[in-house]
């Protein structure tokens, strides 16, 4: 009895130990395919997320380039505008400046063609810019005569001129001829022309040099 049981005991034993080994290798086998899976997702994981970060390193990279470049062709189109400012003032410096010499030689050609004894008169011969002392205007308002450039200023200014007296006295005169008369009336328009041009000739050339001095700014 006790030879049978030591021999059941010892294949009881046997049994136990095939199949603790039998559990090993199978929990093992499991084991080692769970880490394999695991690995191998951790791993593709690890290749996405390096692939994304290089990604973005180029997006980043692509968008410094681009930023410099967007900076330079900001530079370069200011550069263009400043440029580009500086030619449109040049130009319209030089038209300005071309029409007050056509309006100062058209004014000269008007007074050129006034009666010696009305430039004489008048003061317009020598210096015909028009720029008397205003002492001329309120002259010329008190007495009625033309002095100079004030009487220019004063039509040029809406202020009525009666007659040029100056150049056509009526003291001392019982009458005048209509002819005469005629004539003095087309020297006044003429006159008073003359002012509104040389009037709208000073204002340019004070807007040219208030102009000049903004540019040499």
């Amino acid at each position: 009895f006790a030879s049978s049981l030591v021999s059941t005991l010892q294949f009881a034993d046997e049994n136990l130990l095939q199949s603790l080994r039998h559990s090993e290798r199978r929990l093992r086998s499991s084991t080692t395919a769970n880490l394999a899976r695991c690995t191998e997702t951790l791993e593709t994981q690890v290749k996405e997320m390096w692939a994304t970060h290089e990604c973005q390193v180029l997006r980043q990279k692509e968008d410094e380039r681009r930023l410099e470049k967007v900076k330079k062709n900001m530079a370069i189109l200011e550069s263009l505008c400043v440029e580009a400012g500086r030619l449109l003032r040049e130009r319209d410096e030089s038209l300005r400046l071309r029409e007050l010499e056509e309006a100062w030689t058209k004014l000269e050609r008007d007074i050129s063609r006034l009666p010696a004894a009305l430039l004489e008169r008048s003061r317009l011969s020598g210096s015909q810019c028009g720029r008397e002392d205003e002492a001329d205007v309120t002259r010329s308002s008190e007495e009625g005569l033309v002095y100079g450039g004030a009487g220019c200023r004063a039509a040029a200014k809406g202020e009525r001129v009666e007659k040029l007296r100056g150049v056509f006295p009526d003291e001392g005169e019982s009458e005048v001829e209509d002819e005469e008369q005629k004539v003095a009336t087309r020297l006044l328009r003429v006159v008073e022309a003359g002012g509104k041009q040389l009037s709208m000739l000073h204002e340019r050339e004070a807007t040219l040099e208030s102009l000049m001095q903004k540019v040499s700014l």
